[in-house]
């Protein structure tokens, strides 16, 4: 009954202490999520391919121009700009170290700090006889573009190398970005729409063609207008009909744009079978159009019989699309 008792027991425990774990967890995380919201705060990690900023070792193995750090000693490094080795931009805020202490005379410690108060803290314990071996830093650089290492007792020197640096703003950026983006984007739609809506297509009664003659060309039969809000296509369709009591006729069809085509220039699209009545007229085309760009697009047709020729119910459609 004992041993059923404490394994009852065990059982609980070990429940309980995973529930403890999990609100654990979840209260972690969730602190997490609250701390990376956007803010002023936010900084982006840039990884570049690590360069030597200082050596304070004789030459040859000096980089830069400090020397070794003494007693109670501040040195102050510049990041911003070119610097020993590195060339660090201005908007770096911060740089991510591998520092080695070498050559200790005695047990020191090192602290890295931008400006201001020096703060009671270590960011390498160097001691006599210890051999080399880099430690990670991250320090914040000063409004100068640079920080400052003291060292506390003896000499030692120090070799500091850059493998990366931090930006201001990202996630602030980034929602500025996005949200700039979708205003436009919203624009563009409303301003494509409203295009779309006010000049959809042109339509009219039938249109009777006269006999073509030597001297005649195709004539101009419907026309749309369009004024771009920024680069993109414009797709334009046209459609018709022969006209009842236009046998043995033969009509040619076709579209073109004001912008890059001579007027009545274009090749024709469609021609219809001689004879026939009720023969469908279909054409389409696609034309690019700059920004703030304003063209007419023209469905012309030409009569290639003897008789005059009807086209019922002419219809010509623009529809905007944005370039991506």
């Amino acid at each position: 009954m004992g041993s059923v008792t404490l394994r009852v027991r065990s059982i609980v425990w070990f429940v309980t202490g995973v529930l403890l774990a999990t609100t654990a967890t979840l209260m972690f995380a969730n602190a997490w999520r609250v701390d990376a919201a956007p803010g002023d705060d936010d900084a982006t990690f840039v990884s570049i391919t690590p360069c030597r900023l200082a050596d304070t070792r004789p030459a040859p193995a000096r980089v830069g121009t400090a020397g070794s750090l003494g007693v109670a000693a501040t040195q102050t490094f510049g990041v911003h700009g070119s610097n020993g080795e590195c060339t660090i931009p201005t908007e770096a805020v911060a740089v991510s170290l591998n520092v080695t202490a070498l050559g200790a005379t005695e047990r020191s410690f090192l602290t890295f700090w931008p400006d201001g108060a020096q703060p009671l803290a270590s960011s390498l314990n160097p001691a006599p006889g210890q051999p080399p071996t880099p430690n990670a830093v991250t320090v914040d650089l000063s409004a100068a573009g640079g920080f400052n290492v003291y060292n506390d007792a003896g000499l030692v020197n120090v070799v500091i190398d850059i493998n990366g640096y931090y930006i201001q703003g990202s996630l602030t950026e980034l929602a500025s970005r996005v949200a700039t983006l979708e205003t436009a984007t919203a624009d563009l739609e409303t301003a494509t729409a409203a295009l779309n809506a006010s000049q959809p297509f042109t339509v009219a009664s039938d249109f009777t063609l006269s006999p073509v003659t030597a001297q005649s060309t195709a004539t101009a039969i419907r026309q749309v207008t369009v004024t771009a809000p920024v680069a993109g296509h414009v797709a334009t369709i046209a459609s018709g009909y022969m006209g009842e009591g236009t046998d043995s006729q033969s009509v040619r069809c076709g579209l073109m744009d004001s912008v890059t085509s001579p007027p009545l220039g274009l090749d024709l699209l469609w021609q219809s079978p001689t004879g026939g009545d009720e023969s469908h007229l279909s054409a389409s085309r696609v034309f690019p159009i700059a920004a703030g760009e304003t063209a007419t697009y023209t469905l012309v047709c030409e009569n290639l019989s003897g008789g005059t020729s009807t086209i019922a119910s002419p219809q010509v459609t623009a529809i905007f699309t944005p370039a991506p």
